[in-house]
């Protein structure tokens, strides 16, 4: 095997230093760049003099000033050696400014030098910005449509319901029929309508995640979703998670349990808790009429709706993966031995 060519090792660290895209450098104790590579007038514009001739701070935005010598302080009380990562907007020569990812490390020595390494994320920040943007707009679209599409339907279900008091004396037997096709279809276009809205919510409300008893929250929703049920509830645990998501995820997933089972049969639906290294695997297992093996991922569609002669929209749990995924967690859904079925997610614990 040949040998790779004999070159000084400085000779590969100024190649490496010059050809790298990242921005890199070195700052002193006052505050100073005194090491960059050409990257930096690349990207930026300025030039090693231009650089040397100021303090740092004052070539980044005005508004992240005082989050970098923040930054810059924890850094002098590091181990040396030890990194820290930061995201600055930079500012560019002629105006504008860039978004750098900045990782810093300490070196010690008689004088502690700080070296840098910085890599332009505006692209990544400007993509979050039109998402943010985006998903606002939906959110507004959404609320919009929803409440007109309520008015609408709240009129023309409560003319059908003046129309069963006025007239309903004089309507044949087939005319009532139609009064109750047209009811029932309100309604459920009522419910799909919310449910619509509450999928586009799922993410968006604006709430910071807090504490949550999974155990107290579950016997309430149970109590609400499944009156007829019964449900064991195990040992469950305080997870950090929105209050009014985590309490949606489990009433479709509860009420689904308590909907899908055989005639005269009664409800019964147990909720379980497990440790699995850094989350939590829930499971709601019921008696109900199963699912098969093939469909057990295509039950969290939308509008996959297993079974046409059980109420529904079919979002209730799309709602729940959702709200499972945008977590960090997965959902499944697998048969019960002995029938029935087990819905179970992970949770970050």
């Amino acid at each position: 095997m040949s040998s790779p060519p004999s070159l000084p090792q400085a000779g590969h660290a100024e190649r490496l230093f010059a050809l790298s895209q990242d921005l890199l450098g070195a700052a002193d104790a006052a505050g100073r760049l005194v090491w960059v590579n050409a990257a930096w007038e690349r990207g930026m514009g300025w030039s090693a003099e231009e650089l040397y001739s100021r303090p740092y701070l004052e070539f980044v935005h005005q508004d992240d000033r005082g989050k970098l010598t923040a930054f810059a302080a924890r850094l002098t009380r590091m181990p040396p050696g030890q990194s820290r990562q930061i995201e600055v907007r930079a500012c560019v020569k002629g105006g504008g400014h860039r978004w750098l990812r900045v990782s810093a490390a300490v070196a010690g020595g008689e004088e502690p030098m700080v070296y840098l390494s910085g890599t332009d994320v505006t692209d990544l920040h400007e993509a979050l910005a039109e998402l943010a943007r985006s998903n606002d707009e939906l959110e507004r679209f959404a609320s919009v449509v929803s409440h007109d599409l309520r008015q609408s339907l709240t009129a023309v279900c409560g003319f059908l319901a003046l129309l069963d008091a006025r007239h309903g004396g004089e309507l044949g037997d087939s005319a009532h029929q139609l009064l109750g096709y047209a009811r029932e279809g309100g309604d459920r276009m009522r419910a799909l309508v919310d449910d619509l809205l509450a999928y586009a919510r799922v993410g968006h409300s604006g709430r910071r995640t807090e504490p949550v008893d999974a155990g107290r929250l579950v016997r309430r929703v149970g109590v609400a979703e499944a009156p007829a049920a019964r449900i064991e509830v195990g040992e469950l645990p305080v997870v950090d998670a929105r209050l009014r998501e985590f309490e949606q995820l489990f009433a479709n997933l509860i009420g689904n349990a308590a909907k899908f089972v055989a005639p005269d049969t009664r409800p019964e639906i147990r909720v379980s808790a497990e440790r699995e290294g850094g989350h939590w695997r829930f499971e709601v297992a019921d008696n109900g009429i199963g699912i098969e093996p093939e469909a057990a991922e295509r039950v969290f569609r939308m509008f996959a709706r297993g079974r046409d002669d059980y109420p529904g929209t079919g979002i209730g749990l799309a709602i729940a993966q959702k709200v499972v995924e945008g977590a960090g967690g997965t959902i499944w859904a697998r048969p019960r031995e002995g029938g029935g079925s087990v819905f179970a997610f992970t949770w970050p614990a």
